[in-house]
């Protein structure tokens, strides 16, 4: 993802092969890509944001442009599986890692909430013996290496695995941010900050096909210095102030409980749940990132 490392592509690549291919249409500047080069054509998502905070209609259109363009690639892939008579030996998977706000709840992007529109992620396995069909069942992410493996001729041994293939007897969904900070904030704050044992902001949340709970742990002083902090950046406080949500958006902030839809469990239930998931052994590793992978992730929006 950052550096652009050298790749083949679907045209070239020969069997067997894993290829990837990421498309920028759902991501912000939504539709403001060089699809060739990957590269923003006029605006960082900064830029866009700012221009567009006080637009989401334009955003919502640019969105849908994009993924209808990130589809029409994605389509293109296909075509060349058939034109090199690889379509009977390949499995397709169509997906994303999640969606995104255009302007609800006085947010855009995925960084900040976990909601409806930013966990519900559809995804497609397209291979010639698979009948099309639509499922309102769950899968998680964690279940597509599994499901990979089960229709693979050879069974390779990928360790120790959390997903279910075909995401069998999963009824609910669980997502999890740890809302990361990135610099430093005017020195008042920062030292209040620390006070306060630092920020962390946690959003553990659990789905099923109705609804969901979503659960923000951290500290409620800190957390409204971050808020606060936000409110005054461009150009986060001025999507904000023009959807008049400055209320809806701080108490979703705010370390407590919000509940979308109608979930068929109770948020006690949730919490025992999410407490299950939570105790079984994980491996974590964390790497430093450079100033240059920073100032990437700034541009994209993430920062």
């Amino acid at each position: 993802m950052f550096g652009n490392p050298p790749r083949k592509s679907i045209a070239d690549i020969e069997p067997p092969f894993v290829h990837v291919a990421r498309r920028p249409g759902g991501h912000a500047p939504y539709n403001g890509f060089d699809w060739d080069d990957y590269e923003y054509r006029s605006e960082t998502a900064l830029e866009y944001l700012w221009r567009v905070s006080s637009d989401p209609e334009t955003a919502r259109d640019d969105y849908y442009d994009g993924v209808d363009r990130s589809f029409e690639e994605f389509k293109s892939v296909l075509q060349t599986l058939e034109r090199r008579g690889l379509r009977e030996d390949t499995l397709v998977i169509y997906t994303s890692d999640h969606g995104e706000v255009l302007g609800e709840y006085g947010y855009f992007g995925h960084t900040h909430l976990a909601t409806p529109e930013v966990v519900y992620v559809p995804t497609s396995f397209i291979h010639p013996e698979l009948a099309p069909s639509g499922e309102n069942g769950l899968l998680h992410h964690v279940d597509i290496l599994p499901t990979v493996a089960s229709a693979m001729a050879s069974k390779p041994d990928f360790g120790r695995l959390d997903g279910n293939t075909e995401g069998e007897g999963r009824t609910t969904g669980y997502t999890h941010l740890n809302h990361i900070r990135y610099g430093s904030l005017p020195g008042p704050a920062e030292k209040i900050v620390s006070l306060t044992g630092g920020f962390e902001r946690t959003i553990k949340s659990l789905w099923d096909e109705h609804g969901g709970h979503t659960f923000v742990d951290g500290h409620k002083t800190t957390s409204s210095i971050i808020y606060l902090a936000l409110l005054l950046q461009k150009p986060f406080g001025r999507q904000v102030f023009h959807n008049k949500k400055v209320r809806d958006s701080y108490s979703r902030f705010m370390p407590g409980h919000q509940s979308y839809g109608n979930p068929q469990f109770t948020a006690d239930e949730a919490r025992a749940d999410i407490a299950a998931i939570l105790s079984g052994q994980s491996e974590e590793k964390v790497r430093a990132i450079d100033e240059n992978t920073t100032e990437q992730l700034e541009n994209m929006g993430y920062l």
